[in-house]
């Protein structure tokens, strides 16, 4: 008899906190979740110890290598190597920043499958492997990279008056994880001299991102991530067939201005206005599409111009309220999805085929400030989302179907994390008015992804395993208490710095005064707070611009962590850092080498930035930025705690180890042997 062939998955929940599942489950409000336990083994608490520092692309690195940063080389949210400028980063959503062997190309060369469904750092292969199946990888949500135009706010309403258009301010700062296509774009131009990739995927990235007072941080910045429309509603005039009876029609700007379409506002029912129905033009009567009620449309298919050239594109559309009477309507559009780009599938044919049997993915309607306090903005963010999630459910059954084969599945979901970001320093008690709707904001994410649990498990059939895992979690502030100053996951932050007087900073005013644009004085700077964790001397003969002796080196590390110990919040005078560590210090917790700094910096929970700069272990406000660790599935003990710490350089050797696969090459971690069948821990009173 012919042993079935052996699986293992990985579902990574990022941002997930193993102290809110407990709080979730005890509620029973995540079923699939609490069935998962009970047919597996797990910690005391779920937890597992994560990797330093707790962002996403090490700790997704590390879960896919089963090694520590200072072995993969990937220490925060972007890069930097010693020898370049110190304010030069590197875009870590990107396979080749890892310098271990990643568990696909393990299986890979030992004949067998995988499937990367939106894992962080997969993208892109770094060999052109008929082993694997990519789908995308370079950030939160798939195909963020592939719009074709911005989401859009469209007004109409009765009236006699020029329609008016508004562009979205282009995001800047990358505090929630996310970065956006024509952020990318931006960093792209900053990368000339990087050298192309041998197998025609895009090149490496680096750029240099704004410095900031702290993390997110950015005076008087509004964010306005849509397009705003308004336009007059008229009666129809000069169209080629019968509109419906009362029918109202308003012209609508779209493809960067350079065409127009034409959004209807009729009565399903000839009483009570409640449809939108979108032409192409006056003349041809089948619609682009339509949608009756405050629900999402199917997705809408047109052609725009890009770079002078015709390309299919895809959008929906969901209202926001239409008047009764017809006298306006506010509709949302979703980000535009260049159907012609398939450049983050792989094989490339894939692409293509993905569109066509599981259709466009549009993004998260996430567009100002008022998901936070207004209901409709809110429950439509949490729909587009579970619409992501839906989608990633669908490709990959039909991934499954298309490579019955596959022997690996690796996936990664955005949405706890993108949560954390948003809502939760305003979900404690006392934080705002709305603080009890944004901490349930929280658990209905929590609720999503449990649903997408409930659907990886139904592929449990006595020959597969699966690990759910997070990145790491995030805690909250404590109420009142504002970051100083220091930590910032993307670049430089300096306002802890420079009030110590290492970093001189430059400020200069724009638009009008009214928003400092800040840059370093190089000659005047002795160190650095650069991305989460670390501090960098501007040192002579290593960096580009540095004034510290080198035989100064070591008494400058040991003032500058004196003075990090001694310094109180100036608001308050609790402590800001909870401990540091030097280069040679550092190697004890798996950093170092060329991709970390001088110093590294941890901090008291409190001024952490959600997570980032405080170890996983640590707890506040009733929060933990813990890793999940459920492991179930064949081979695996069912409803079971175990003892021992679990690591997360532990998941990769034990998936192997499963799957009777030889592990990477490069792993430090090792098998948790507790957690399976037939070994029996001794205990020694």
């Amino acid at each position: 008899m012919i042993n079935a062939q052996k699986r293992v998955m990985l579902i990574g929940l990022d941002g997930a906190d193993p102290v809110v599942i407990d709080r979730l489950i005890k509620a029973g409000r995540l079923p699939n979740i609490e069935k998962a336990l009970h047919s597996g083994t797990t910690t005391a608490d779920y937890s597992m110890i994560g990797t330093l520092p707790t962002v996403t692309p090490p700790s997704w690195t590390t879960l896919a290598t089963g090694a520590y940063p200072r072995t993969h080389g990937v220490t925060c949210y972007t890069n930097h190597t010693l020898g370049k400028q110190l304010d030069k980063m590197e875009v870590n959503w990107d396979s080749r920043r890892s310098e271990a062997e990643l568990i696909w190309e393990t299986f890979g060369a030992q004949g067998k499958r995988s499937i990367m469904m939106n894992y962080c750092q997969a993208w892109p292969p770094r060999s052109l492997d008929e082993q694997g199946i990519y789908i995308d990888g370079t950030g939160v949500i798939p195909f963020m990279r592939c719009n074709a135009e911005s989401q859009k706010i469209i007004t109409l309403k009765e009236g006699d008056f020029e329609l008016s258009f508004i562009p979205h301010d282009m995001k800047k700062g990358n505090a929630d994880c996310v970065v956006t296509g024509e952020q990318f774009e931006s960093m792209m131009k900053q990368s000339s001299d990087i050298p192309d990739d041998p197998y025609g995927f895009q090149k490496m990235v680096e750029y240099y991102p704004e410095v900031a007072f702290r993390d997110g941080y950015t005076p008087e910045a509004k964010e306005n991530a849509a397009d705003r429309i308004i336009s007059p509603l008229k009666e129809p005039e000069n169209w080629e067939f019968e509109l419906p009876t009362g029918a109202k029609v308003a012209t609508v700007i779209m493809n960067e201005g350079t065409i127009r379409r034409f959004f209807v506002v009729s009565a399903s029912d000839g009483q009570t206005y409640d449809t939108i129905t979108v032409y192409k033009n006056k003349y041809l009567q089948e619609p682009l599409g339509t949608v009756t009620g405050n629900i999402w449309s199917k997705p809408i298919y047109d052609m725009y111009l890009k770079n002078d050239e015709e390309i299919r594109i895809a959008y929906a559309l969901r209202p926001l309220d239409i008047a009764t009477d017809g006298s306006s309507a506010k509709i949302y559009v979703t980000n535009t999805v260049n159907m012609n780009d398939t450049q983050y599938v792989w094989p490339k044919d894939l692409g293509e085929e993905l569109y066509q049997s599981v259709g466009p993915m549009f993004g998260f309607a996430k567009f100002d400030s008022s998901y936070q306090t207004d209901e409709t903005s809110r429950t439509l963010l949490l729909e587009s989302l579970e619409q992501t999630l839906i989608w990633e459910m669908k490709a990959t059954e039909y991934l499954f179907n298309k490579y019955p084969d596959w022997a690996l599945y690796y996936t990664h979901l955005h949405g706890i994390d993108q949560y954390n970001h948003w809502y939760l320093n305003k979900a404690l008690e006392g934080t705002c008015e709305l603080w009890q709707d944004n901490l349930e904001s929280i658990f209905k994410m929590y609720e999503l992804h449990d649903k997408f649990i409930g659907f990886v498990s139904k592929f449990l059939d006595g020959n597969t395993s699966i690990v759910i895992v997070s990145d790491h979690a995030a805690v909250p502030h404590c109420v009142g208490d504002v970051n100083p100053g220091i930590s910032n996951i993307e670049g430089i932050s300096y306002g802890v710095m420079e009030a110590l007087g290492y970093t001189k900073i430059i400020h200069e005013p724009i638009e009008n005064g009214k928003i400092e644009h800040s840059k370093i004085d190089w000659a005047h700077t002795i160190a650095i707070s650069q991305r989460s964790s670390y501090v960098y001397l501007n040192l002579k003969g290593r960096d580009p611009q540095g004034i510290v002796e080198p035989e100064d080196y070591d008494k400058t590390v040991a003032k500058i962590i004196d003075d990090l110990y001694n310094y109180r919040d100036p608001l308050n005078g609790k402590r800001v850092v909870a401990f540091c560590m030097t280069r040679e210090e550092m190697e004890l917790v798996g950093m170092g080498g060329d991709h970390c700094g001088d110093i590294l910096v941890q901090l008291v929970p409190t001024y952490n930035m959600e997570h980032a700069a405080s170890p996983s272990p640590v707890k506040n406000e009733g929060f933990s930025l813990g890793l999940v660790f459920i492991l179930y599935g064949a081979g695996i003990k069912q409803n079971t705690i175990i003892n021992r710490k679990v690591r997360s350089v532990d998941i990769v050797p034990t998936l192997c180890h499963l799957a009777n696969i030889t592990p990477c090459s490069n792993v430090e971690g090792g098998v948790i042997w507790q957690a399976l069948e037939g070994f029996v821990e001794k205990t020694y009173h």
